[in-house]
């Protein structure tokens, strides 16, 4: 496995708890739930979090998802799923060797006596 390249500085990474779990806390709010959006992300938020992807330094980027595939494991599927290429050997490929099927046969008249 490769190892993980030092980025030379630690990301700021704020850790969202998704779970919808609570917890009581000192000021009796432990009891509030946070309201959930129940399709999901809207578009604002979406295009947000695109916006954030795109300005993000690309070794930061590269750390953060290590670090989700190391720990999540719904996140190393669809990463290996998308960036770890699977060779079938027996798939025809367009740029393949066809110039024998790696069967041979004998043409006894072009050897030399």
């Amino acid at each position: 496995m490769a190892a993980v390249p030092e980025l030379g500085f630690e990301p700021e990474l704020e850790i969202i708890d998704l779970t919808g779990e609570t917890t009581a806390s000192e000021d009796g709010e432990g009891d509030k739930q946070v309201e959930k959006d129940e399709d999901g992300p809207n578009e604002a938020s979406r295009a947000q979090l695109r916006a954030a992807i795109y300005r993000v330094p690309e070794a930061c980027l590269r750390h953060m998802l290590v670090g989700f595939a190391d720990t999540v494991p719904a996140v190393y599927h669809a990463l290996a799923r998308e960036l770890v290429v699977t060779y079938d050997v027996n798939a025809d490929e367009d740029e393949e060797c066809t110039f024998h099927p790696g069967e041979l046969q004998v043409n006894e008249a072009k050897f030399p006596d």
